[in-house]
């Protein structure tokens, strides 16, 4: 998932919005931590990004939808996803 880090500098003092709907993007992301899910729908999500002094505040939704196993009877089971997310990512000590 490293591919899609971009320079906080880049980013005006406005704030940005980005897209990420790349399903091989989220399918890594279950290789990387040995998940069995699968994409059922693909998952998208919009992100804006505003520039802080001290890091970054991440505003956006997470939606889609994804098959898991059942925890009680093992058989697929879908889960549609549908999420807000606040977050605000400090900027790394140097």
């Amino acid at each position: 998932m490293h591919d899609n880090w971009f320079p906080i500098n880049d980013i005006p003092a406005g704030g940005a919005a980005y897209e990420l709907a790349d399903s091989a993007l989220w399918e890594k992301f279950f290789q990387e931590f040995n998940l069995p899910y699968t994409l059922d729908a693909p998952l998208r999500a919009s992100v804006h990004v505003l520039p802080q002094d001290n890091g970054c505040l991440l505003r956006g939704t997470l939606s889609g939808s994804v098959r898991i196993p059942c925890s009680r009877c093992a058989e697929e089971a879908i889960v549609e996803i549908e999420q807000n997310f606040e977050e605000f990512e400090p900027m790394p000590a140097e």
